[in-house]
Order: structure tokens, then sequence, then C-alpha cells
């Protein structure tokens, strides 16, 4: 069962302010150096963000345009359908619906994927020297015991 609570029902704006400043102070004051420069870093950002947006001319803007149109122009699917990275803050748009499509549509690729499974000539992926077979044995061996 999963349980949505609206948090604004419980805490004030004030609040949530005060609370910010608190974890912030108290981060700021303790020993672990990662938050730390987490939190100066993002603060960083944000103040860099803001500067950026108050010193873009109309010219700059403009080539900013252009720049978008060239680079929409070039576009490949790598850009159309990104996965969330530790860059991106989400899944493009058309990666989420390939995904969602893919799903609504599992019982038509199933069997698709199970035919070739069936289908396919594995004695073209052996390898054919007969030390790289004993290799390969030694590894699956060795790797069976390590998993002990």
């Amino acid at each position: 069962m999963k349980v949505s609570i609206n948090i604004d029902d419980y805490v004030t704006d004030a609040e949530k302010k005060q609370l910010c400043i608190d974890y912030i102070n108290e981060t700021l004051r303790g020993n672990d150096e990662y938050d730390k420069e987490r939190i100066l870093y993002n603060m960083a950002y944000m103040a860099s963000y803001k500067i950026l947006d108050d010193a873009l001319t109309h010219d700059m803007m403009e080539m900013i345009k252009q720049k978008a149109v060239e680079i929409i122009s070039n576009f490949s699917s790598y850009d159309i359908f990104r996965k969330r990275s530790q860059w991106e803050t989400e899944d493009s748009v058309a990666y989420t619906e390939i995904q969602n499509a893919v799903r609504e549509h599992k019982h038509l690729i199933s069997p698709l994927v199970k035919k070739a499974i069936i289908e396919h000539d594995y004695s073209k992926d052996l390898p054919d020297s007969p030390e790289c077979i004993g290799d390969c044995i030694i590894d699956a061996i060795k790797k069976g015991l390590n998993q002990q």
C-alpha cells in the first residue's frame, strides 16, 4: 500500500525555510566534508546561473537561438532517447515513451524474442580453438568456485 502525505498540510513555508536554513547550518558546521562541498557547490551553481541569466544580452540570446537550431538539426537518436544520467534530472520524453510502448506491447515482443533464441545457430558463437574452449571451461569453474 502506498500512502501519500502532503507536507504543505503540516508545515508552513516559513517553517520549511527555517528547516532548510537549520540543515545547511548544521551541515556546514559538521565534519562531513562531502556534504559541505555538495551544498557549497550547489549554492555556487545557483548563484552562477542567476549572474549568467542577468548578463545575457539580446545579441547573446539570438546566438543561443541560432545554436539551438543548429544543434536540433544535427540531433541523433542518442540525443532524442536520453536515459536519465548523473547530469540529466529525468529521462527524455521520447525515451519514456519508448519504454512505455515496450511495456505495453510486451505480449507481442516476448514471442519474437523466444523464437529468435530458439532459432539462433549457437554453433557459430563457439570458439574454434580447443585451447580457447579449455580456457573458457577453466574460467567458468573459477567463477563458480569464487561464488561460494
